[in-house]
C-alpha cells in the first residue's frame, strides 16, 4: 500500500454544503442565514451515527470564515480561528474554564471564532453548568456548534440557548446513488446488488458505507463480485432467505436445515441470519400493498422476487414468520446451544399449517355449531282457539308425568327415612311453583351434562368454571357449590340471575346460590406440572389451541 494512501472515508468527505447527503433541509437553512446575516451563536446538530453532523460543523465554519478549499477539513483545526474539542475526553470543569478564557480573545483573522464540540452529552453536569452563562451571553465574534447523537442526556438549560437541527437516516438508495460515484472516481467495478448490501450493512450511515466499501476493495480488488463480497461480510446470501421463507408449510425441513449447517460451517453469526430473516419476512409484508413496496431496500430483480413470494405466502403467515423469528433471537441469547434453536425454528415454519387451511377449518366449524342451533326442535306452536262450549264437569286431573332414567331412585330426607317411593331423575313441574325435589347424588352424576349443554350460550370462562365447580349439598331452596378461587366466587355470583333460570330447567325451581372456597380444589403449585396443564387447556379451550397452532405460542420456561 502506497504510503499516500488515505481511507475513502476521509477522501471523500464533504467541504461544501453541496457535497452533503440527505440534509438539505440543515443545508439550505444554514445557507439562507449565511446571506441574510442572521446567524445564530449556538447550534445543536443532533442525529444518528455517520450522517453528517461534524461535516456539516465543519462546512459552516469553512464557510463563514472563508476557508480556502485546499486545507482538508481535518485541518480546519489547526487553523487559529476554529477549533475541535472532543467532549468524551475533555468534559471537566477545567476544559470549559479554559474555553471560556480562549473565547475571550478575538479572532486573528476572519470574522469568526467557531468552536466545534463534539460529542457534547458526554459533558458533566458541573461542565454544563460551566458553560451556560458563556452560551448564554457569548462574544459577538464567537459561534459555538454542538454535535451529539444523544440529545436526550444534554440538559434542557443547554438545549434552550441552541438553534437544533435534526439530521435524518440516510436512505438506502442515497447511499447506493453515492457509492455509485464514489466507485465510478476511484476506478472500481462493481454490481447493483453488492452495492445494496453495503448499503443496507451501513444502516442509514454513509461514513459506515465507505468504511465497508473500502473493506470491500482490501479482499476483492478493484473488481467486486456479488459472492465475494458475501464470504468477505459472512452475510446471508437472498437466495438462501428465499430457500428458508419457501419452505414455510410445507412440511419439508431437510433442505433448509442442511443448508443453515452450512452457512454455520462457513461461519455465519447467528443473529446476524436471524436478523436477515426477520427483515426478509418484513419484505415479503410489504410487498403485499403496492402501497408499502417502495419501503422495501432491495434492487429491481430482488423486489420482483418478493413481489411473487408475496403472492405465495399470506400476511398473515408472513406476520407468523416475523413473531417466530423474533422468538427465536430471544431465545438464542440465553440458549446453551443457539444452533438448536434455530433448528427449532426452521422446522417450526416447515410444520406450520398455513393460515389458509386455519380459515378454512374455523370456517367448517362455525358451520357445524350453526347447523347444531339450527337443527334444535322448534317451539311447539300455539294451539287454534275452539270455539266455547257449555260448561261440562272439569276433567280429572292428568296424572303426573315423570321420565325416569335408569331405575327410580328413593329420595331420603335429613333424617334417612324414605320421602316418597316414586322419585325421577328428572323433575315434574306442576302447576305453580310446586316441584319434586331430586336427589343430591344425580344432581351430582348429571351436572357435567347440563354444564356441556350451556355450550354457546354462556361464555367460555363460565362454562370452564362450572365444570371445575363441586356440589356438596342441595335444598329445596338453595344449592351449595364449591370452587376453588375467589375469581370463581365472583363469577358465579355475577352470573347469578342466569345460572338460577338454567337451573330452574333441570330442577323444577330457582334455587339460591351458596358458593364458597375449597382450598382442597387447589392443585399444589409444587406437584402441578405447568406444561400438562397448558396442554390441558388447549385441549379444553379450542381458542387457546388455534393461537397455539395459528401462531406457535409456547409456555415460556
Amino acid at each position: 500500500m502506497a504510503e499516500s494512501y488515505r481511507a475513502l472515508t476521509r477522501v471523500y468527505r464533504p467541504s461544501s454544503f453541496e457535497d452533503i447527503v440527505a440534509q438539505e433541509h440543515v443545508s439550505n437553512t444554514l445557507k439562507n442565514a449565511i446571506e441574510h446575516d442572521r446567524l445564530a451563536h449556538a447550534y445543536m446538530f443532533c442525529g444518528p451515527r455517520g450522517v453528517g453532523k461534524t461535516t456539516m460543523a465543519r462546512v459552516l465554519a469553512r464557510t463563514i470564515n472563508h476557508v480556502d478549499g485546499s486545507v482538508d477539513g481535518e485541518q480546519l483545526n489547526q487553523t487559529l480561528n476554529i477549533t475541535e474539542i472532543d467532549a468524551a475526553s475533555n468534559n471537566k470543569v477545567e476544559d470549559v474554564h479554559s474555553l471560556r478564557e480562549s473565547v475571550r480573545i478575538p479572532p486573528q483573522n476572519g470574522r469568526y471564532k467557531v468552536y466545534i464540540i463534539d460529542e457534547v452529552h458526554m459533558l458533566s453536569k458541573a461542565a454544563f453548568n460551566a458553560l451556560l452563562k458563556t452560551l448564554e451571553e457569548p462574544p459577538a465574534h464567537v459561534v459555538f456548534i454542538f454535535a451529539t447523537t444523544e440529545p436526550h442526556k444534554v440538559l434542557p438549560t443547554i438545549l434552550s440557548r441552541v438553534q437544533r437541527f435534526d439530521f435524518r437516516r440516510i436512505e438506502t438508495d442515497e447511499i447506493v446513488s453515492r457509492l455509485s460515484v464514489i466507485a465510478q472516481k476511484e476506478g472500481i467495478t462493481i454490481d447493483q446488488e453488492s452495492l445494496h448490501l453495503i448499503a443496507k450493512r451501513a444502516d442509514g450511515a454513509l461514513r459506515d458505507a465507505l468504511s465497508l466499501m473500502d473493506q470491500a476493495v482490501a479482499f476483492c480488488g478493484t473488481s467486486i463480485t456479488y459472492s465475494a463480497i458475501l464470504e468477505a461480510f459472512h452475510a446471508v446470501d437472498v437466495e438462501d432467505l428465499f430457500l428458508f421463507s419457501g419452505c414455510l408449510g410445507t412440511g419439508h425441513a431437510a433442505d433448509a436445515l442442511v443448508r443453515f449447517q452450512e452457512l454455520m460451517q462457513d461461519g455465519i453469526d447467528i443473529q446476524e441470519f436471524l436478523g436477515s430473516m426477520t427483515q426478509h419476512f418484513r419484505h415479503i409484508y410489504l410487498a403485499k400493498d403496492e402501497r408499502t413496496v417502495p419501503y422495501i431496500e432491495a434492487t429491481q430483480d430482488t423486489l420482483q422476487r418478493y413481489l411473487e413470494a408475496a403472492k405465495a405466502l399470506s400476511s398473515e403467515d408472513a406476520l407468523r414468520g416475523i413473531h417466530l423469528v423474533n422468538q427465536a433471537q430471544m431465545h438464542v441469547r440465553e440458549a446453551r446451544q443457539p444452533r438448536i434453536q434455530v433448528e427449532v425454528l426452521i422446522a417450526k415454519l416447515a410444520h406450520m399449517t398455513p393460515s389458509s387451511e386455519l380459515a378454512a377449518l374455523k370456517s367448517q366449524l362455525s358451520g357445524a355449531k350453526k347447523k347444531r342451533l339450527n337443527t334444535a326442535p322448534p317451539a311447539e306452536p300455539p294451539k287454534p282457539t275452539a270455539s266455547p262450549k257449555p260448561p261440562s264437569a272439569p276433567p280429572p286431573p292428568p296424572p303426573k308425568s315423570t321420565t325416569a332414567i335408569g331405575p327410580v331412585p328413593k329420595l331420603f330426607g335429613e333424617n334417612g327415612e324414605v320421602a316418597s317411593s316414586k322419585t325421577t331423575a328428572s323433575p315434574s313441574i306442576g302447576s305453580g311453583d310446586s316441584f319434586t325435589p331430586l336427589p343430591l347424588q344425580t344432581i351430582q352424576d348429571q351436572w357435567m351434562q347440563w354444564v356441556s349443554d350451556l355450550n354457546g350460550t354462556v361464555s367460555r370462562f363460565l362454562s370452564l368454571q362450572l365444570q371445575k365447580t363441586v356440589i356438596t349439598n342441595y335444598k329445596e331452596d338453595s344449592l351449595e357449590l364449591r370452587v376453588d378461587s375467589e375469581f370463581g366466587v365472583k363469577m358465579i355470583e355475577e352470573h347469578d340471575a342466569t345460572l338460577r333460570e338454567w337451573l330452574k330447567q333441570h330442577l323444577g325451581h330457582k334455587p339460591k346460590l351458596k358458593v364458597q372456597v375449597d382450598p382442597s380444589l387447589m392443585a399444589p403449585a409444587s406437584t402441578r406440572d405447568p406444561f400438562e396443564a397448558f396442554k390441558e387447556i388447549q385441549q379444553k379451550d379450542p381458542v387457546v389451541a388455534e393461537l397455539v397452532k395459528r401462531f406457535g405460542a409456547e409456555l415460556k420456561q
